[in-house]
């Protein structure tokens, strides 16, 4: 098998092909069939040394595919090749494991995602030990724990993640999950009103949509009603996009309208059209003028970023608006816009000329000169 080839792992791989040693019965093992996985080191090698696989973590598939004894081995050269590259202990205090050279930082990997795969607290914890924990090491042990339901344990990862976060600058060894599974875990351990105080100062720090779904699971239900208008009291002093979000997800649309009613345009335009199109669909029943600012915004930030591609979506925003300061008897809001929108995008000569028809309410798109050239065509040869 050549080094381009997708690996698929076999059923089951004896330690007899993890040595090198041939097997008679041969339809029993794929390894043995194959020359280039004449060994495990071959195959362990494979996803970190040029072979291609269909699977990203290779390892945590291949792990299963051996028996006992050809795991031991499996894992035993991931082991000799960090023992060979860092033959002296490491003080796991300055250390991180992209510090090491890729001689013990590849095997490394390798082993963390064997030692996942098989659920092995003990042996990840002292791989870490020798290289040094990092808050991703430290929510991957804590998974691993809450697998078996060890939430003290569990505990104890999490909290220990948390003090490394603001250690150094761990680039992609680090973990935005561990100060969101703490709260569960507390909850699972019986201390509802630590989570609740957890949840609720997570919220008071960074008041969003998913700060508020942590903070309503610490909650009883009864507790809800009133947690629910503390939390909104909060959160109006919070970011534009983050109250907008907020508001959709819990439906609130009073707060919601208030807000957007007393944001300048320019606020609303900034705004990512992730954040404003499920707000302006939810403020429409609820409040057309509101909403019609919000569409407003929504078609100018298209025009002034000049991506014609999406003049389109533009046009559907804006004859939205239209119809919102209709139904809000907000005529002269329309008018107003649509004189902006002539004095500010008039050299806009394509989107122009179909604004024209949603101004005077037709709907829509103007024919292409080939469709006009089609239609003339068919009157003079019918």
């Amino acid at each position: 098998m050549g080094r381009d080839a997708v690996f698929r792992p076999p059923d089951r791989v004896s330690a007899g092909c993890l040595a090198g040693c041939p097997r008679r019965s041969k339809s029993k093992c794929i390894i043995c069939r194959r020359s280039s996985f004449s060994t495990g080191a071959t195959l362990a090698a494979g996803n970190r040394g040029g072979l291609k696989s269909d699977k990203y973590d290779i390892e945590k598939v291949v792990v299963h595919a051996f028996d006992r004894k050809g795991r031991e081995l499996f894992i035993g050269h991931f082991e000799g090749l960090i023992q060979k590259a860092m033959p002296t202990p490491t003080s796991s205090s300055t250390k991180a494991i992209f510090d090491f050279d890729n001689n013990v930082r590849l095997p490394a990997l390798s082993l963390k995602q064997i030692y996942e795969a098989v659920g092995d607290v003990p042996a990840f914890a002292a791989l870490c030990e020798q290289l040094g924990f990092s808050p991703r090491d430290c929510t991957r042990l804590a998974e691993m724990e809450i697998s078996k339901k060890h939430w003290a344990s569990a505990l104890e990862w999490v909290e220990k993640g948390i003090a490394l976060e603001p250690a150094r600058d761990w680039h992609n060894e680090s973990s935005d999950s561990l100060k969101e599974m703490k709260p569960a875990i507390l909850r699972h351990l019986g201390r509802k009103e630590d989570a609740l105080a957890l949840a609720w100062s997570e919220f008071q720090k960074h008041p969003d949509e998913f700060t508020y779904e942590e903070l309503m699971r610490s909650v009883s239900r009864d507790e809800r009603p009133k947690w629910y208008e503390r939390a909104m009291a909060e959160a109006g002093g919070t970011g534009l996009p983050e109250f907008i979000s907020l508001c959709v997800k819990t439906r609130e649309w009073n707060r919601h309208s208030q807000r957007v009613h007393s944001a300048q345009s320019a606020e609303l335009e900034a705004l990512s059209h992730y954040v404003t199109e499920p707000a302006a669909k939810g403020l429409a029943r609820k409040d057309p003028l509101a909403a019609a600012k919000v569409y407003r915004a929504m078609g100018l930030r298209i025009l002034s970023s000049g991506k014609s591609r999406y003049y389109g979506a533009a046009l559907d925003h804006l004859k939205k608006a239209r119809n919102l300061y209709g139904r809000a008897g907000q005529g002269l809001e329309w008018k107003a816009l649509a004189e902006f929108v002539r004095t500010a995008h008039s050299r806009k000569s394509g989107f122009m000329a179909d604004f024209e028809q949603v101004v005077f309410g037709k709907c829509g798109r103007s024919p292409s000169f080939a469709e006009q050239a089609q239609e003339q065509w068919e009157r003079l040869t019918s």
